[in-house]
Formats: structure tokens, C-alpha cells, sequence
């Protein structure tokens, strides 16, 4: 083959060449380690001539050539392992929550705030101090006869 002088290019071609040079002695690196993997992992080798190689080794067992593969070892990694734990955590808490009475059970808690929450009426808890607790059921018989005296303006739940 001629050289072919590129001028001031020619440097950058020959330094595409050498990267191409070296991309392709790694290739077959590989592929000798991929062998020297499989010859560990099975019976025997054959040697051939193929496609004008002057020699290929073939991995074989029992006289049948198999495919080269090196072996794929399935690593996870620890964001991957955090994911999990914190997926079966979440599991176990649904599980916990499924379990748990639902419908017409009352529980009451005290807020860090120091406030009575009572849980189980609606979608959230009502919450109020223990001043206005007092004041409620202060007020107890007045808000059950307001009750029964607007019975029919007032609405239950589930109707329309």
C-alpha cells in the first residue's frame, strides 16, 4: 500500500489508525481469555482452520464444539440491594395495614403538641386541646338536641 501524504492531516490519520490498531489487538485479547475461560470450563479443545486463520481454537466437550460465552455473573449492586430491603419493608408495612380493623373503631393518640387526636371519624383525625375537648363536652347537650332538632336538614354519610 502507498502512503498517502495528507499534509498536516496525515498525523491525526495516523494516530486513527494506531487507536484502531489497538482496538482490535484488545479484541482478540478478549477473545484468547474467553478461550483460556472455556478450555477451564470444558473437556478439550479442537483446533481448526477457519475463514483464513491460521488457527482457531474451539472450545468442545465430548467432542462438540460449544459456543463461546464467558460467564455472566449477575452483580447487584447496593443501590440495587437498598432498593429491595426498603421494598420488602414497605411489603411488610402494607401487610400490617391491611390487617388492622377498619370501620366504626375509634383510637386516640396524643400530637407532640400535647393536642387529643381522635382517628376513625373521616379521612383525617380530628385534633383538638384538651381546653376545647372540655368545651365540647360541656356543650354535649346542646349539640345533640341542635342534632335531633335539624334531623331532617342534616345529611349522613353515604347520602345524597
Amino acid at each position: 500500500m502507498l502512503p498517502i501524504d495528507f499534509g498536516p492531516v496525515s498525523v491525526r490519520m495516523r494516530g486513527i489508525v494506531a487507536a484502531v490498531r489497538r482496538r482490535i489487538f484488545l479484541k482478540k485479547t478478549l477473545a484468547i481469555a474467553a478461550l483460556f475461560v472455556a478450555r477451564s470450563n470444558c473437556g478439550g479443545l479442537a483446533a481448526r482452520k477457519d475463514l483464513g486463520m491460521s488457527r482457531t481454537i474451539r472450545p468442545t466437550i465430548n467432542g462438540v464444539e460449544v459456543p463461546v460465552t464467558a460467564p455472566v455473573i449477575p452483580v447487584k449492586s447496593e443501590a440495587h440491594l437498598l432498593m429491595e430491603a426498603e421494598l420488602d419493608r414497605l411489603k411488610r408495612e402494607n401487610e400490617s395495614l391491611r390487617q388492622r380493623p377498619t370501620g366504626g373503631s375509634l383510637s386516640l393518640k396524643v400530637s407532640e403538641k400535647g393536642a387529643l387526636s381522635v382517628y376513625g371519624m373521616g379521612r383525617f383525625p380530628v385534633t383538638l386541646y384538651r381546653e376545647q375537648w372540655e368545651r365540647l363536652f360541656a356543650a354535649a347537650k346542646d349539640i345533640k338536641a341542635f342534632i335531633d332538632g335539624n334531623s331532617h336538614r342534616l345529611k349522613l354519610k353515604g347520602q345524597e
